[in-house]
């Protein structure tokens, strides 16, 4: 019987759904994991907790993006070791050897000498090779100090590869040891983009000005992944912005639709933090009115004033909010 995978559940997050028993009480909520080779990395944001399904959600997300910056990445050793002629055969090598093939040069005077050549991978992606001359030797004797080589290449990666893993399971046990709110000394800025569809353009050259910057911008074209309901992830991903950029030009004040709606929510945000935080800003893209709620916040002119002031006020959020400083800003 296949196994049901619970429509709640994405990356490394799992929905939890456990109805009461004798044994206990019904748990519902979401389990953030990551699995590194035999280690296990857990966490559970339970609805009760955190108000609800939604609220939990929200916070093992956060969760989850904080602490896979500091999860090391999957590393795939090279295994195959201590291998000789007669147990490790590859049938698209003449050699019969996994890493080990033959070469010949042949000189101006006519002579040709024939080499074995074996190739290893230090690092992974990176590939060195070495020749070994045959002459006069046997060629097992050749093939076997050529094998001999690439071992100790393979036999140093996976020594350092596991002491790197180590160093990084140590490092996120740490941090998850000191809790979420010490892993936010790593995190960038998380930029909401506000625009109508007929400035769609211009909002992705201004994702990938954020980008640069080492914003985390959230663009419905770039974050929203197949199969999920926009009208729900579009709401969350407001309310955990650092920044509301809202664009503005004649078809996005004039049209009725969502743009109207994601400002309403801005606004409603903006009621429940510091007054001193620059949450929402307003970007005109070409000349054109500012709409009556908007009218508090000063404005940006992107057509003649730049980006300038705006990279000004991201880093100014950014360092009050004790994140990652915009790259190369000062």
């Amino acid at each position: 019987m296949d196994r049901k995978i619970n429509p709640d559940s994405e990356k490394n997050i799992t929905r939890v759904d456990k109805a009461s028993s004798s044994s206990g009480g019904s748990t519902h909520g979401f389990q953030v994991r990551f699995m590194r080779g035999e280690h296990k990395y857990n966490k559970f944001f339970s609805d009760s907790k955190y108000g609800g399904l939604e609220g939990a959600r929200a916070r093992a997300r956060e969760y989850r993006d904080l602490a896979e910056k500091h999860v090391p990445d999957v590393i795939t050793v090279n295994k195959r070791l201590k291998q000789s002629p007669s147990n490790k055969r590859n049938k698209n090598n003449k050699s019969g050897v996994i890493g080990i093939h033959y070469q010949q040069k042949k000189y101006a005077s006519g002579t040709i000498t024939k080499y074995v050549v074996a190739v290893a991978a230090p690092v992974p992606l990176k590939q060195i090779k070495k020749s070994f001359r045959i002459g006069d030797r046997p060629l097992h004797e050749v093939i076997e100090e050529a094998l001999h080589w690439r071992n100790e290449i393979l036999e140093e990666r996976i020594r350092k590869e596991s002491v790197d893993k180590q160093a990084w399971r140590n490092a996120l046990d740490e941090l998850i040891a000191k809790g979420q709110r010490h892993l936010q000394h790593g995190e960038r800025i998380r930029v909401f983009l506000c625009h109508s569809k007929g400035d769609k353009d211009f909002a992705k050259q201004l994702y990938g000005r954020l980008v640069a910057l080492g914003c985390d911008p959230w663009l419905d074209e770039e974050k929203l992944l197949p199969g999920q309901i926009w009208e729900r992830e579009i709401p969350l991903a407001i309310r955990n912005s650092h920044v509301f950029l809202v664009c503005l030009s004649a078809d996005s004040i004039n049209k009725r639709g969502f743009v109207q709606k994601e400002i309403r929510l801005a606004l409603d945000v903006a009621e429940r933090i510091p007054d001193v935080d620059i949450f929402i800003v307003p970007i005109k893209i070409e000349p054109c009115e500012i709409p009556e709620p908007l009218a508090k916040y000063q404005w940006l002119q992107a057509y003649s004033d730049g980006y300038e002031k705006l990279i000004t006020s991201l880093a100014q959020q950014a360092k009050r909010l004790s994140l990652l400083p915009l790259i190369d800003y000062e």
